[in-house]
């Protein structure tokens, strides 16, 4: 784009790339890695399966690596697939990573506080958007025509980037701001009704908004 000085240098195919690269490379593996280490700590517990977390970080780069590759290359007969596989790989990391973190979370003697509710919620999103984001791929990987292209693209990645940014990305650094920044800068923690009143409204929200 910064080459051609032009918006349509590149085609969608290659931007919707470089958007899942961003949000599962990205902020999915931070919050994969982070979640891992800090979460059982805070809850006064070991990891659920650490093993398991191998396997889960082996499937999401993979799935991550395969997807993107796919997705830069929509012209080649082997992209479709790829994608599709790279996506499934994710979508079960995923699925495993939350299940894990749910059981570590149930063995713990931890109460349900607005901080967990706040990262569960934002695990419930990760799951959610990757569904979302590999049919939405699919649509438009393999849109017939250009009007379906456009009208797939103007009804589905608005709503995508909501479940992503505002869900996914939004509620974990809300949740986490909420334990970690009163006793990092010792100020006051916020009230639990406040918070959980912030929880409900900013769900509604991102919810109605997708």
């Amino acid at each position: 784009i910064g080459f051609a000085a032009d918006f349509t240098g590149i085609s969608v195919h290659h931007i919707n790339a470089h958007g899942h690269a961003q949000i599962f490379g990205w902020v999915g593996l931070f919050i994969m890695g982070f979640a891992s280490q800090a979460f059982p700590r805070l809850w006064h517990t070991t990891l659920a399966a650490p093993r398991l977390s191998v396997a889960i970080f082996v499937m999401m780069l993979a799935g991550i690596a395969i997807r993107t590759a796919g997705m830069t290359a929509p012209a080649a007969s082997w992209s479709v697939p790829a994608a599709l596989g790279g996506g499934l790989l994710e979508i079960v990391a995923i699925a495993l990573f939350g299940g894990q973190m749910l059981v570590t979370f149930r063995r713990s003697n931890a109460r349900l506080e607005p901080y967990i509710a706040f990262a569960l919620a934002s695990l419930g999103f990760f799951f959610a958007q990757a569904l979302l984001s590999v049919w939405h791929m699919h649509r438009v990987m393999t849109a017939p025509t250009q009007e379906a292209l456009i009208n797939q693209i103007a009804t589905w990645q608005a709503p995508l980037r909501d479940l992503q940014i505002h869900g996914l990305a939004l509620f974990m650094i809300l949740g986490v701001s909420l334990r970690m920044l009163p006793a990092l800068y010792e100020v006051p923690r916020i009230a639990d009704r406040r918070a959980w009143i912030a929880f409900a409204l900013l769900l509604a929200a991102v919810v109605g908004e997708a």
